[in-house]
């Protein structure tokens, strides 16, 4: 064979005339491929086991050695015979008639595969025929065998389409067709080159050699070769309806090499795009992949990752439940951090804000106790006395639970300093089960307090509304206003109109904090006030209001709640045990009478810590004396 292929190359190079300039043109880099290739395998000799064009293959499928992989299928015999093809071939003569099916894009040549899906109810029952299946078939998705070339003589049936054939046949190969060897081995150059440009291809040939594909016949290489190209059905056509075996193996090459090209084409343009990449992005790729390496291995901690990270663990548990305009806000503050550097004054600005924004329970309330028993029973726990307090607060709640809820109603506790205003508020948020926030506004002059600084001063805080949704957890707290009879006004505002917006049940649905500047809803907020008088207040404000006054206590009622309340916790203040100290009856009146005169039994609380720094005093004294003994 080596000396055939070289005989066959020494008398084209010879060749003279027109017939052999135009040989020469057409195939001289295909025959030098064939002397380098036939010296490359000088050592088999003409009766070696392989023959030639078998070398090349294998070298394409396994390498330049050739030798096989491990993984590689079993190459074909010489000839394909019927025991190794993957759907034997029939004779002639018992497919006259077909079943025609249509392919749309490309067309099925022999020896490939292709998948079609098939939906025609007509067509569906002629397969059903072959083999039938249980059940009701909507559709069927067939794997197409190539055997041989057919042309359509005329049409049988149109429902299903049932065409009569011609079977035509294979080209005859002449041995000594040098122009038609020399397109084969550079079928096979080619075949190597895409090969290496993408291994999806080896698979596809590997494939084709287990199906019983002959590589020694041209024709059919020139239909695998056409198969495995992207070509357009049109180009792909003409190669199935070419029946000379070196235009068809001719065209075959032409698509081949164009799918070759392609290749490097997607090659070189992956290749510019990865070299269009700045030298900052690179930069931050690698300082993200070192980031990445030292975290790893616990050597350093992405901040900023871990921020945003916390930030978004933080939503989980609201999702659906934030307002659009709010979730919109929060996204693209995430997107501003995440592309800033951590040492600019704005990466600060920004994760403060992250912080408020993701801390506060957009939609997440606490279960409301409506139960007048248990709150009955918290009040009289309490506080003693302050009996038509009790009854109005248990009112309130009693309208709150035939309502459903006691949000919308404001109360305001107004009385002397002493008598427990702000400690029935706390007793109330206890009744209720509901979270308590208590924030003081007497003297305050600033509206920025309730409403919150402008996010460009530097220190700019929410205001005490947000503060306490975030310290409270939940957006229905119980929220004390203490002192509001106690408001001032100034040059930097008015709060009296900062808190008229805030607790009109109108308008805290879309409260707007300047630090946050995103609506947040209080409606669901209980507001209580506490007040000495009620002049200060302004009137629009006392409109607002629900007021419950409480009177000062009568001298029965100090005397229990010195004994049951205020005692106890003198003795703990002095240290001392809760019944460590006894007070008589006279001392008692004499205390609650001479010396707390007063509205509230408070002062009674500070003259008893007093007297019981001497017990105090003394125990200790003894208790020194006794270890110098």
């Amino acid at each position: 064979m080596l000396a055939r292929y070289r005989s066959q190359f020494s008398s084209l190079s010879s060749s003279s005339g027109a017939d052999g300039a135009r040989l020469w043109d057409k195939s001289s880099r295909s025959l030098l491929q064939v002397r380098a290739l036939a010296d490359d395998a000088a050592g088999k000799g003409d009766d070696g086991n392989e023959s030639f064009t078998r070398q090349m293959i294998r070298r394409v499928l396994h390498g330049k050695g050739g030798e096989e992989k491990p993984d590689a299928v079993v190459e074909p015999s010489e000839k394909a015979s019927e025991e190794n093809a993957l759907v034997p071939s029939s004779p002639e003569s018992r497919f006259r008639e077909v079943l025609a099916v249509p392919l749309t894009r490309r067309p099925l040549f022999p020896g490939s595969i292709m998948p079609v899906p098939l939906s025609d109810p007509k067509m569906l029952e002629e397969l059903k025929d072959m083999r039938r299946k249980g059940g009701q078939m909507y559709g069927m998705q067939l794997l197409l065998f190539g055997h041989r070339r057919l042309k359509r003589v005329r049409t049988v049936d149109n429902s299903p389409l049932r065409v009569a054939v011609e079977h035509l046949s294979e080209p005859k190969e002449r041995p000594d067709d040098d122009i038609l060897r020399a397109t084969q081995i550079q079928l096979v150059s080619t075949l190597r080159d895409l090969v290496q440009l993408h291994p999806l291809y080896s698979e596809q040939l590997r494939a084709f050699a287990g199906f019983g594909g002959d590589f020694e016949n041209v024709a059919r290489l020139a239909d695998v070769c056409a198969s495995l190209t992207s070509a357009e059905g049109e180009h792909l056509q003409k190669v199935l309806e070419e029946l000379d075996a070196t235009e068809r193996a001719n065209a075959a090459l032409l698509l081949l090499k164009k799918e070759v090209e392609l290749c490097k084409l997607q090659a070189d343009i992956g290749r510019r795009v990865e070299e269009k990449i700045s030298k900052d992005q690179r930069r931050y790729f690698l300082q993200e992949q070192l980031k990445s390496i030292k975290k790893e291995l616990g050597l350093e901690q992405d901040d900023k990752s871990a921020l945003v990270e916390k930030f978004r663990d933080r939503l989980k548990p609201l999702e659906g439940q934030i307002p659009e305009d709010a979730a919109k806000v929060i996204e693209e503050e995430l997107g501003k951090l995440a592309g800033l550097e951590a040492s600019s004054s704005e990466f600060n600005v920004t994760r403060n804000y992250l912080e408020w924004l993701t801390s506060l329970p957009w939609g997440l309330s606490s279960p409301e106790r409506l139960d007048l028993g248990h709150a009955q029973q918290v009040l009289n726990e309490d506080h003693y006395g302050l009996e038509d307090v009790k009854d109005r607060i248990l009112e309130f709640i009693a309208v709150g639970k035939l309502r459903g809820s006691t949000h919308g109603k404001i109360l305001c506790l107004v009385g002397p300093p002493g008598v427990g205003k702000t400690s029935v508020g706390r007793s109330i948020a206890r009744a209720l089960d509901r979270k308590y926030f208590r924030f003081s506004v007497g003297g305050l002059s600033d509206t920025a307090e309730i409403k919150g600084h402008r996010r460009t001063y530097v220190g700019a805080m929410p205001g005490k509304m947000v503060q306490c949704l975030k310290s409270t957890g939940t957006s229905n707290p119980l929220v004390l206003i203490d002192e509001v009879d106690k408001l001032s006004r100034g040059y930097q505002g008015d709060p009296a109109s900062a808190l008229l917006e805030l607790l009109d049940p109108e308008q805290n649905k879309s409260f707007v904090d300047h630090y946050l500047d995103v609506p947040v809803d209080l409606s669901k907020v209980l507001f209580m006030c506490t007040a000495n008088v009620l002049d200060t207040i302004p009137g629009p404000l006392l409109d607002r209001m629900e007021v419950l006054r409480i009177s000062g206590y009568t001298a029965h009622e100090k005397e229990h709640i010195a004994r049951q309340y205020l005692q106890p916790q003198a003795a703990s203040e002095a240290g001392l045990p809760r019944d460590a100290v006894q007070i008589t009856d006279p001392a008692m009146t004499e205390l609650i009478t001479e010396y707390c005169r007063e509205a509230g039994p408070v002062s009674f609380l500070l003259h008893s810590m007093k007297e019981l720094k001497l017990p105090s005093m003394a125990i200790l004294s003894k208790k020194a004396s006794g270890k110098d003994a």
